[in-house]
């Protein structure tokens, strides 16, 4: 896991050990508020960003021949 991932949770397992009754239960705390975050991601797709990928997933073909 990159070490920003890393950081986020270990402030989120900070954040929650506040309130919670023991560190396992910050962790899970921590654990589901970056699930739900990456349910709802803070951008909707655009089309545009659709064409760049189908773009670039046709080019690489050409890239591994060169």
């Amino acid at each position: 896991m990159p070490v920003a991932s890393w950081s986020e949770f270990d402030t989120l397992v900070a954040l929650f050990g506040r309130e919670a009754q023991t560190g396992a239960r910050a962790a899970g705390r921590a654990l589901m508020t970056l699930f739900e975050a990456s349910r709802h991601p803070a951008r909707q797709p655009h089309w545009l960003d659709w064409e760049r990928h189908k773009a670039l997933r046709l080019l690489r073909p050409i890239d591994r021949v060169a």
